[in-house]
């Protein structure tokens, strides 16, 4: 849901498995910015690989956003 009842807009959506990202980016060199990121100390979600690699983080505000791998398609 990413309006609540009170009518103010969400930056994830809730399931019952947990908050998603609403916002996702593809990038084309994914396990290098992981890598970067872990090295400048941010906090990072595990790599997943549903329908390419991905894994989220949340910005400043709390915002969650997830980054998508550019695979290429055969």
């Amino acid at each position: 849901m990413l309006i609540t009842d009170e009518g103010k807009v969400r930056s994830h959506m809730t399931y019952s498995t947990g908050p998603q990202a609403a916002h996702g980016f593809i990038v084309s060199n994914i396990e290098s910015i992981y890598q970067d990121f872990i090295d400048k100390g941010i906090k990072v979600n595990k790599m997943s690989n549903y329908q390419g690699l991905s894994f989220g983080f949340s910005d400043p505000d709390g915002n969650i956003i997830e980054l998508w791998s550019d695979n290429p398609i055969s």
